[in-house]
C-alpha cells in the first residue's frame, strides 16, 4: 500500500505489523498526521533506527516506521535507503502543507499563473501570425511556379490550389505541434505552482523529459544504419 501525503507519494508499505495489514497502517498513519499537523509546530522530520527498522519522526513524535518487510530486497533497498527517501518525501509533503495554508504564497502562485497564461496567450499569437505568415509565403511561390514544379496531370488530379495547399502542410504540421507542446508546459508550470498539484506537473516535466531523452537516443541509435 503506498503511503500518500498532499498527493505526494512518501513511501510503500509492505509489512504486516501487529496484525494490521499495509492498507490498514496507511489509514492509521495518515490520521496520525493529520493530528500532529493540528497541533502545529516547526514539523521537522527525523529519522530513528529502532530493532526493527527505522521510525519516522515529525518534531520527535514518531509517525510511521519502515520495517525490515517493507523494503524491496529484489531492487537492492535497505531499510535505510528507504527511511531516507521516506524522511525527505515526507518533509517536502508537509512543507507544501503548509505552503498550500499561507495566503502570500498562494497569492503569489496565483499571479504567476496570470503571467503564465499571459505569456502563452502572448506566445500562440505569435505562432499564428508566423504560420499565416509562412504559409502564405509559400503558397504563393508554390502557385507562381506550379507549372514548373509539377506536371500538368497532377493540377488535374489534385487542382489549381491542391498542390499549394499540400505544399503548406509540413507548415501546418509544425505549428500544430509547436502549439501543443506550449499548451503542454503551460499545464504543467501552472500545476507545478500550488502545492497540492505540484506532483502532478512535475510528473508532466518528467514524462516529457523522458519523452525528448528517448526521441534523442532512437535518433543516434539510428545514425549508423541511415549512413
Amino acid at each position: 500500500a503506498e503511503l500518500v501525503i498532499a498527493n505526494r507519494p512518501i513511501t510503500t508499505l509492505r509489512a504486516m505489523a501487529f496484525g494490521a495489514s499495509p492498507t490498514d497502517r496507511v489509514d492509521a498513519i495518515t490520521d496520525g498526521l493529520a493530528k500532529l499537523l493540528e497541533r502545529g509546530g516547526p514539523l521537522v522530520v527525523s529519522a530513528q533506527p529502532i530493532p526493527e527498522g527505522f521510525a519516522i519522526l515529525v518534531d520527535g513524535k514518531l509517525a510511521f516506521r519502515i520495517l525490515e518487510g517493507d523494503v524491496n530486497q529484489e531492487a537492492g533497498e535497505t531499510t535505510a535507503l528507504a527511511a531516507d527517501a521516506a524522511m525527505r518525501n515526507l518533509q517536502q509533503a508537509l512543507d507544501e502543507m503548509r505552503e498550500s495554508r499561507n495566503s502570500e504564497a498562494m497569492l503569489r502562485a496565483s499571479g504567476y499563473t496570470l503571467l503564465a497564461t499571459l505569456a502563452l496567450v502572448v506566445l500562440l499569437w505569435a505562432l499564428l501570425r508566423g504560420y499565416g505568415f509562412f504559409s502564405r509565403r509559400i503558397r504563393n511561390f508554390v502557385q507562381l511556379r506550379a507549372e514548373r514544379l509539377a506536371p500538368s496531370w497532377s493540377q488535374q488530379v489534385v487542382g489549381h490550389s491542391g498542390i499549394a495547399d499540400l505544399a503548406v502542410v509540413p507548415v501546418k504540421l509544425v505549428a500544430w505541434a509547436a502549439a501543443l507542446l506550449l499548451v503542454y508546459e503551460w499545464v504543467a508550470t501552472v500545476l507545478a505552482l500550488f502545492p497540492y498539484t505540484r506532483p502532478w506537473g512535475e510528473g508532466l516535466f518528467d514524462n516529457l523529459l523522458g519523452a525528448l531523452g528517448r526521441f534523442g537516443r532512437d535518433i543516434l541509435h539510428a545514425v549508423p544504419g541511415l549512413l
